[in-house]
């Protein structure tokens, strides 16, 4: 947000305030909605493929299931572009 203030600070008033509008809204309201979508993706792929037994930690469950982590996360960003950018 304060990289985009500080590119548009030459600009006037109306622009300053419109685009930190625009960065509040983005921040409050779209990163909660995206953040909560991947969350439900990873629980199902969680329940889907269990971690064989006695396995515990992040880093083997990413290390198995790395590419289906990042089809979740361009999923999100993905969203985040269509939804957001419109």
């Amino acid at each position: 947000m304060f990289f985009g203030i500080s590119w548009f600070r030459d600009s006037n008033t109306e622009t300053l305030v419109c685009f930190t509008i625009y960065m509040a809204t983005f921040s409050w309201a779209m990163m909660p909605l995206i953040t909560a979508y991947s969350l439900n993706k990873g629980e199902a792929l969680y329940k889907k493929r269990p971690p064989p037994e006695g396995e515990k930690g992040l880093v083997p469950a990413l290390k198995r299931n790395k590419w289906k982590y990042l089809a979740i996360g361009l999923q999100g960003a993905s969203l985040f572009i269509l939804l957001w950018t419109r």
